[in-house]
C-alpha cells in the first residue's frame, strides 16, 4: 500500500475528501489538519473590539475573528505572487488598516492591499525595487512610510498607498521600522543599534547613537517627544526629545528574548516578544513586570517567540511563532491555537478510512513525539510508542521547549495521549503494507515495525552499519523490502526477502562519496525499481537492486532531487528544490522537466509519493 508524501517545516496540510473542517479555509484545496485553525507563524495582530480581530503572517496568511476567536476566516493570498508557479504568496511581516475594510500589507516582496475586509489582496507599488518591506507606518489616511531592504530602503505614499516613491537617500542598509509625526520628522532603526533621523522630509539624514549594539525590530512614540525602541538581546531604550537622544532602560529584560513590538497602555510601555510574557513599566525601565498570558498547559502545551500584541483597554490579544494566538480578557487567559507537536514532519501515510500517521523528528530534546497518529481524518491526534526494552511508559505528559521546560507542569487531558517511547530517532520514511503491517526508518540506523496499525512500533534488528541516516523504506508486499542510506559510502542499500529476520547489502552501482547518498526511492515489484541521488541524477534497477543504471534529465539541473514515484513501469515523476518536477513516459529514459502543480503557500515539496 503506497503512502502520499509532503514534508513540510513545523506544520502540515493533508486533503481528505471525507474531512470536514470547522474553519473557514479559502482559496485553497489543501486543508489543515494540524495545527488548528492554521499553523504559520503570525507577526501582526488588529483587534478592533473584543469580537473582531485581525491577523497576518507566513505565506501570505490573513486571518479574521467576528466572534472573538471561535470561529475563523482565513486564506494564504495575501501577500504578492511568489517566484515559484503555484507556490502562493509571500510572506506579510507587518500591515496598517485605516477601517475594517481597507488596508496596506508588506512583506517578502511587493506591497498588497485591500479593500474588502482582507478578503483579496491586490499588488500595489510595483515600480519598487525588489526586496523584503520589513514595517509599514501611516501618521494619517493619506501619508504613510515603509522600509525595508538596502535596495528599498525607504517609500513613501500620499494617497492612502495606492501609489508609491522610493527615497534612497538614506545611507545604504537594512531597516526595520519607521516613525513620522508630521511628514517632517523621519526616524528609522537599522541593525547594531542605528538610528537615521531626519528633519526635511527625507532630504538628508543624522546618524543617532543609541548607545547600544542590537539589530532594532520596533519603534514607537507615545506623543511626539517621548517614545521607545526594542529589539534583539533583550534591549530597549527612550527618548524624551523626540530621538535626539536616546536612554538605555534594559535592565530586568531578558537578555536572550528578541522584542518586536511596543504598546503604550496607560502609563504602561509593554513588549513583546517572550515566549511566556508580556515585559512592562511604568517607570522607563527602571523595573519591569511580566504580565502572563498562556493558557493553562493542558489547552497549551507549547509555546513560541510573540511578534505583534493589541490592546483593548487592559484587555489584549498576543500573535506568534506556530501560528499561536492568545488573549487576555477579564484577567482570564485564552489559547485559539491546537498545537500539539512543533516539530518536524518528513513523511505522512493515509488511508480511506481516516487513519494518518506521520513520522518526522522530535519537537526538542527528550521529548518523544516523532510518530503522530489520528484515526478520524485529523480532527484528534495521539503519540505512538516505540520499543527497546521494557519499562514503557505511556500517560499524559505536556512539554514546552527545552530551554524553557522549567516553565512546564503535568496535567491531564481529554484532548490528547501521548506514549512516551525509548527511540530518539529522527524517522525519515514510513511505508505501511497494509492497515496493520508497517515499518519506518530513520537516524541511527533505526529500523521500526508495527503489527497493530501504527500504535506501537517495535525494535527490528538487522546488520545496517550502524549510525546511518536512513530516508527511505520501501516494501513490495510483508517479506520483501528496501531501505535506503543518505549517508555517504556506506553501503546505500539494504534488501530483505524474509520481513526482516535478514537482509543483504547491496550498492548504487558506480557511485562513490556523496553521490553514494540516497534521498527517494521507489520498488515497483521484486526486480524493477528507481532511486534518486546526490547527484542529482534518477538511477533504474531491473533485477531487484543489484545493479543499478544512472537516467538522464532533460536539462543540466544541479541542485537535489528528493524523491520518486512510478505509477507503472513507464509513468513516473520525481521532485527536487526550487519547485523542480520532471516526468517520465518512458521507464526512465528520458526525464522531462514539466510544471509543478499548485502547492499551498509554505510547503516545501520533498517527496510526491502516491
Amino acid at each position: 500500500m503506497k503512502n502520499l508524501t509532503i514534508s513540510v517545516s513545523l506544520f502540515f496540510f493533508f486533503l481528505l475528501a471525507s474531512c470536514l473542517d470547522l474553519f473557514s479555509q479559502q482559496n485553497q484545496d489543501w486543508q489543515w489538519l494540524h495545527e488548528k485553525p492554521q499553523g504559520n507563524t503570525l507577526r501582526w495582530v488588529k483587534a478592533w473590539d473584543a469580537n473582531n480581530w485581525y491577523a497576518l503572517g507566513l505565506g501570505g496568511t490573513f486571518m479574521k475573528t467576528t466572534d472573538g476567536g471561535n470561529n475563523w476566516y482565513f486564506h494564504h493570498s495575501a501577500g504578492a505572487p511568489a517566484t515559484i508557479v503555484g507556490s502562493g504568496t509571500t510572506t506579510r511581516y507587518a500591515a496598517h488598516f485605516f477601517n475594517q475594510n481597507t488596508g496596506v500589507a508588506v512583506g517578502v516582496g511587493r506591497i498588497t492591499r485591500t479593500t474588502d475586509g482582507g478578503l483579496t489582496f491586490d499588488t500595489v507599488g510595483t515600480n519598487l525595487p525588489s526586496g523584503t518591506i520589513n514595517n509599514i507606518f501611516f501618521l494619517n489616511n493619506n501619508i504613510g512610510y515603509v522600509v525595508g531592504a538596502s535596495t528599498l530602503r525607504l517609500a513613501k505614499t500620499t494617497d492612502a498607498g495606492l501609489t508609491w516613491t522610493v527615497n534612497l537617500n538614506p545611507p545604504s542598509a537594512t531597516y526595520y521600522d519607521v516613525y513620522s509625526p508630521n511628514d517632517t520628522l523621519i526616524i528609522i532603526t537599522s541593525t547594531t543599534g542605528n538610528i537615521r533621523r531626519s528633519t526635511d522630509g527625507g532630504s538628508t539624514w543624522a546618524t543617532i547613537a543609541s548607545g547600544q549594539s542590537f539589530t532594532i525590530y520596533k519603534i514607537a512614540f507615545k506623543d511626539p517627544l517621548n517614545g521607545w525602541i526594542t529589539g534583539s538581546a533583550g534591549k530597549a531604550l527612550y527618548t524624551t526629545d523626540a530621538g535626539l537622544t536616546w536612554n538605555n532602560a534594559s535592565t530586568g529584560l531578558p537578555t536572550g528574548t528578541t522584542f518586536y513590538d511596543i504598546d503604550f497602555v496607560g502609563n504602561q510601555v509593554v513588549l513583546t516578544g517572550d515566549p511566556f510574557y508580556l515585559y512592562s513599566t511604568t517607570n522607563n525601565g527602571a523595573t519591569w513586570n511580566t504580565i502572563d498570558f498562556l493558557a493553562p498547559v493542558s489547552n497549551q502545551p507549547w509555546t513560541g517567540t510573540y511578534y505583534s500584541t493589541e490592546f483593548l483597554g487592559n484587555d489584549f490579544v498576543t500573535v506568534g511563532q506556530f501560528g499561536l494566538i492568545n488573549s487576555k480578557f477579564s484577567n482570564v487567559n485564552s489559547v485559539y491555537t491546537t498545537l500539539l507537536r512543533p516539530g518536524t514532519i518528513y513523511d505522512v501515510w493515509a488511508d480511506t478510512t481516516g487513519k494518518i500517521i506521520t513520522v518526522g523528528a522530535p519537537s526538542t530534546a527528550g521529548v518523544f513525539d516523532q510518530i503522530f497518529i489520528s484515526t478520524d481524518g485529523g480532527n484528534n491526534w495521539q503519540f505512538a510508542t516505540t520499543t527497546l526494552a521494557a519499562n514503557n511508559f505511556s500517560g499524559d505528559r505536556y512539554l514546552l521547549p527545552a530551554e524553557i521546560d522549567a516553565e512546564a507542569e503535568d496535567k491531564e487531558s481529554s484532548d490528547f495521549t501521548e506514549l512516551v517511547p525509548n527511540s530518539t530517532a529522527t524517522f525519515r520514511s514510513i511505508d505501511m503494507i497494509d492497515n496493520n503491517l508497517g515499518y519506518i526508518v530513520g537516524s541511527n540506523s533505526a529500523v521500526y515495525r508495527t503489527t497493530n496499525g501504527g500504535l506501537v512500533w517495535d525494535s527490528v534488528t538487522t546488520t545496517i552499519t550502524p549510525g546511518q541516516t536512513l530516508y527511505k523504506v520501501d516494501f513490495i508486499n510483508a517479506n520483501t523490502g528496501w531501505v535506503f542510506s543518505n549517508t555517504s559510502d556506506a553501503g546505500t542499500i539494504w534488501k530483505t526477502t524474509d520481513a526482516g529476520v535478514s537482509w543483504t547489502q547491496q550498492v548504487l552501482t558506480g557511485q562513490t562519496g556523496n553521490d553514494s547518498r540516497i534521498y527517494g526511492a521507489h520498488m515497483l515489484n521484486d526486480t524493477l525499481g528507481w532511486v534518486v541521488n546526490y547527484t542529482p541524477r534518477p538511477f533504474k534497477t531491473t533485477d531487484g537492486g543489484n545493479t543499478w543504471t544512472l537516467q538522464p534529465l532533460s536539462d543540466s539541473y544541479g541542485g537535489f532531487l528528493y524523491d520518486i514515484q512510478m505509477i507503472n513501469e513507464n509513468l513516473g515523476y520525481c521532485v527536487g528544490g526550487g519547485g523542480r518536477f520532471y516526468r517520465t513516459t518512458d521507464s526512465g529514459n528520458n526525464w522531462m522537466y514539466d510544471t509543478i502543480p499548485n502547492i499551498p503557500s509554505g510547503v516545501v515539496v520533498t517527496n510526491y509519493n502516491v
